[in-house]
């Protein structure tokens, strides 16, 4: 061997190495053998500078790999970015310009469960033990820390207070309920008295269920709000919308959608908002059937007040027979019926344009 040559005797020698398991033996002319102290590190020169077994640690009488994992510490080296973002080794370190990219990241859709009846505040949120309330839930999702692309909060039957949402590191939020399942916000005190309200910088899906609330059963002041296959309850406050989008909010509903009791205005579209009423096009469609039950009256069914309102007939049907205005469009509101004329929409009385409001 060459001068300075250094091995690791095995751990069953025979021969003249026979009783040297482990040893350090280095060529120096003769042999020289050495005892490596616990935790001595060596590299073997015969594995790349990359492998993770190149390094190795004398423990417990045997030679293990150095790497470094999550129950000792050790060798490791700086993941790439590509590695970084793929998160395929817990035995890589990340530097801090890839970790502050890393918070940009979406992680996969999850999903949360609230049960009234059988649920906890303390529970974890899984199907097994789900949440007690809606507000337990977001906000164990927000305290997280983390970004998801979608978070869905799966309702049980019960009754519910309203629910607001706002700006938060989720990128949509799906609020699921069950059947039987009921947002109350009909008294002022629980969530100002409105059911479920969208913010700026909040995306929100709404399904199933019932909701009834004292002002908005469902608003987007400048959020973004889709709700489908659910009943309303109009709300009872004068001068209310009970869906409303404002504040350059959007609102769509489709879907199988039930109406009952009596309120100011079904729907609305105040301060630059938009609000639609089913949707499609030449590739998609999302249906709206309007299903009213008996004595369903308002004073206004779809109002524009600075807003814009996009009907499609085509896809959008209604039964019942509620009374009152079918529309107002006022103060440079406008509704485009897309060709469905001024008594497409639901009402007993004709709709109304003043103060620069269209409907076309």
């Amino acid at each position: 061997p060459v001068k300075g040559a250094t091995y690791i005797v095995g751990a069953a020698p025979t021969g003249a190495w026979a009783g040297f398991a482990g040893r350090l033996a280095q060529w120096i002319g003769v042999w020289s053998l050495a005892s490596a102290p616990a935790g001595h590190v060596v590299a073997d020169n015969s594995k790349a500078e990359g492998d993770p077994a190149r390094y190795l640690k004398f423990i417990g009488g045997a030679w293990i790999s150095a790497a470094a994992s999550d129950v000792a510490y050790g060798v490791t080296r700086v993941a790439t970015t590509a590695e970084a973002r793929a998160g395929a080794s817990r035995g890589l370190a990340i530097c801090p310009a890839d970790l502050a990219a890393l918070t940009y990241l979406k992680l996969p859709a999850q999903d949360y469960y609230v049960d009234a009846a059988n649920g906890s505040d303390v529970n974890d949120g899984s199907a097994a033990h789900p949440f007690k309330t809606i507000a337990a839930a977001q906000a164990a999702v927000i305290a997280g820390g983390l970004s998801f692309s979608q978070v869905s909060l799966h309702v049980a039957a019960g009754v519910y207070g309203g629910v607001t949402f706002g700006a938060s590191p989720v990128s949509s939020w799906r609020l699921a309920l069950a059947a039987g399942a009921i947002i109350d916000a009909t008294s002022l005190a629980v969530n100002r008295g409105r059911g479920v309200i969208v913010n700026a910088g909040a995306t929100v899906e709404v399904s199933g269920g019932q909701i009834k609330a004292a002002y908005e059963a469902l608003a987007a002041p400048g959020g973004a709000l889709t709700a489908h296959d659910l009943s309303i309850v109009m709300s009872t406050m004068p001068a209310c919308a009970t869906v409303a989008g404002y504040n350059s909010g959007s609102v769509m509903i489709y879907g199988s959608i039930s109406v009952s009791g009596s309120g100011a205005t079904l729907c609305a579209a105040a301060d630059r908002s938009v609000f639609r009423l089913g949707f499609a096009d030449a590739t998609r469609s999302d249906p709206l059937a309007l299903a009213f039950a008996a004595g369903v009256a308002f004073e206004t069914g779809v109002l524009a007040t600075g807003g814009y309102v996009v009907v499609y007939p085509a896809v959008v049907t209604y039964t019942g027979a509620p009374t009152g205005r079918r529309y107002v469009a006022n103060a440079c509101g406008v509704i485009n019926s897309a060709g469905g004329g001024p008594n497409f929409l639901p009402g007993s009385l004709a709709g109304l344009t003043e103060s620069g409001g269209y409907y076309v």
